[in-house]
C-alpha cells in the first residue's frame, strides 16, 4: 500500500463524512473522530521523515494511517446505527404514544432495517478480508442513505412529538383537577345534604 491508496479511503470517508453532517446537523460520533486524530498522527509522524527517510518507518506509519482510516470508516456507518437505535429507544421510552402517533408506521421499518444492517454488520466481523468489500458494496451502497433518511426524520419529527406529549400531559393534568373538584364537590353536597336532613329530622 502507498500514501495514493490513503488518498482514496481518505477522499471516501470525506465524502460519507460531509454528507452526515449534512443530513444529520452534527458531528458522526466520537470514534469516529478518535480515529481520524489517530490518522493524523500518523500522518504528520510520515511528513517529518523527510529529513531522515526509513522504509520500514515509512510503511508502519502508512499500516498506522490505513488502520485508522479504516475504523473511522466503519465507525461512521456503527455509530450511525447505535445512534438511530438509541434515539428511537429514548422517543419511545419517553413519549410512547405520542412517538407513535407521529411517525406512524415507520417505527417499524425503522427496526426491521436496524435489525437487517446489524445482520450485515455481523457477519463483517467473521470475515476479515471481505469487510471493505462488505462495508462498502452493502453497507455504504445499500443502507447508508437509508439510516441517514431515517435519523433525519425522527430529528424533524421530534418537536411534534414533544408538542403532542405536552398537549397530552396537560389534557391529563386538566382532568386530574377537574376529578378532583367533582369529588370535592359531591362531598360538599353529601355534606350539606347530611345537614339539610339533620335539621329537617329536628323539625319533624
Amino acid at each position: 500500500m502507498d500514501v495514493r491508496d490513503l488518498a482514496a479511503q481518505h477522499n471516501a470517508l470525506a465524502e460519507r463524512f460531509k454528507l452526515y453532517e449534512q443530513r444529520v446537523g452534527e458531528l458522526p460520533a466520537v470514534e469516529v473522530l478518535n480515529e481520524l486524530r489517530y490518522a493524523l498522527r500518523a500522518a504528520i509522524e510520515f511528513i517529518t521523515l523527510k529529513d531522515a527517510p526509513s522504509p520500514e518507518r515509512e510503511q508502519e506509519l502508512i499500516a498506522r494511517m490505513d488502520h485508522a482510516l479504516k475504523c473511522a470508516y466503519h465507525d461512521l456507518i456503527d455509530g450511525l446505527v447505535m445512534e438511530l437505535t438509541d434515539f428511537l429507544a429514548n422517543l419511545l421510552q419517553t413519549y410512547p404514544t405520542s412517538t407513535y402517533e407521529v411517525v406512524d408506521g415507520k417505527v417499524a421499518d425503522m427496526r426491521y432495517d436496524i435489525s437487517a444492517i446489524e445482520d450485515v454488520i455481523s457477519r463483517s466481523r467473521g470475515n476479515p478480508e471481505s469487510r471493505a468489500e462488505v462495508y462498502e458494496k452493502e453497507l455504504y451502497d445499500g443502507w447508508f442513505e437509508k439510516l441517514l433518511e431515517h435519523r433525519s426524520y425522527l430529528s424533524a419529527a421530534l418537536p411534534d412529538i414533544a408538542r403532542l406529549q405536552e398537549e397530552r400531559d396537560r389534557n391529563e393534568r386538566a382532568l386530574r383537577r377537574r376529578s378532583w373538584y367533582m369529588l370535592l364537590f359531591g362531598a360538599f353536597l353529601g355534606a350539606l345534604g347530611g345537614v339539610v336532613l339533620t335539621i329537617l329530622w329536628d323539625l319533624l
